[in-house]
């Protein structure tokens, strides 16, 4: 084969491979698609603090009230996909389908593999949400770890909890059962646990602390974790819109408009 004709060739290639890496970076939705479109497309994941609604018209919420403070100030609308299972999130994200998982997600390297994150936005443990006594009949509530060895924890399907709970297991040394129900959110798990159907969850602290005030007859006293960060998730191959909305927290999160949101969703 000719000089000439390798050449010629690997040009083509080299063009033919260029064409593609064009291509995909034209087709990855980031900040710059969203604000000519002019909608952001989130999913919000559903608790008593972040994203309620009442009278089947009236949407409330701190995480809610955030990110549409985020689109207010960038003349977006909000586009709202309901979806209860984080994995599902996360494939409709990586699909382009939505655009922020404005969810209660534990950062840590196993999910990092799967999206961006954000800066913080809380931080907190995950907490062992049980009956009281004397409710709970003879038994005690559990303060110690190792005393869920043998036990049967209910999680959303797909939680981000899991991982936690099977840690919790190899550092305990012995096996905690995990029991995934589909379509579930922390207050139907709470309230479960009230009526006695089931006897263990697990929710992120801010979280149980607020639907705890419905259900006074629960305990969330018992830590599984130590404090970690929770974060938004994002595509990794929407680089500006993280940019773009780590510099929009890092004002938002420390304004007076904030903590007094946060106040309003949080305190008695």
């Amino acid at each position: 084969m000719k000089i000439s004709h390798i050449i010629s060739i690997c040009l083509a290639i080299a063009v033919l491979s260029f064409s593609i890496s064009l291509a995909v970076i034209k087709s990855s939705r980031d900040f710059r698609q969203i604000q000519k479109e002019g909608v952001l497309r989130i999913i919000v994941e559903e608790n008593s603090m972040s994203f309620v609604i009442k009278n089947d018209s009236s949407i409330t919420g701190l995480q809610y009230k955030m990110i549409k403070k985020f689109a207010s100030d960038f003349n977006l609308k909000l586009e709202f996909i309901h979806e209860t299972n984080l994995d599902s999130a996360i494939k409709m994200l990586q699909n382009e389908d939505v655009d922020i998982l404005v969810w209660h997600i534990p950062v840590h390297n196993e999910m990092r593999d799967r999206v961006d994150f954000s800066i913080p936005v809380f931080k907190g443990r995950q907490i062992l949400v049980q009956r009281k006594m004397p409710s709970n009949g003879k038994k005690q509530a559990i303060r110690n770890q190792l005393n869920l060895a043998k036990k049967t924890i209910y999680i959303p399907l797909n939680s981000p909890y899991k991982q936690r709970i099977n840690n919790l297991a190899k550092e305990i040394g012995d096996t905690i059962h995990i029991q995934e129900i589909k379509n579930v959110t922390p207050k139907d798990l709470f309230k479960m646990i009230n009526e006695g159907k089931i006897d263990f969850t697990v929710c992120d602290e801010s979280v149980a602390e607020i639907e705890k005030r419905h259900f006074p007859n629960l305990d969330i006293q018992t830590a599984i974790s130590f404090t970690q960060n929770y974060s938004w998730g994002l595509r990794k191959s929407s680089p500006v819109l993280k940019n773009t909305l780590n510099e929009w927290l890092s004002r938002y999160l420390d304004s007076e408009e904030y903590n007094a949101l946060h106040k309003k969703y949080t305190e008695n």
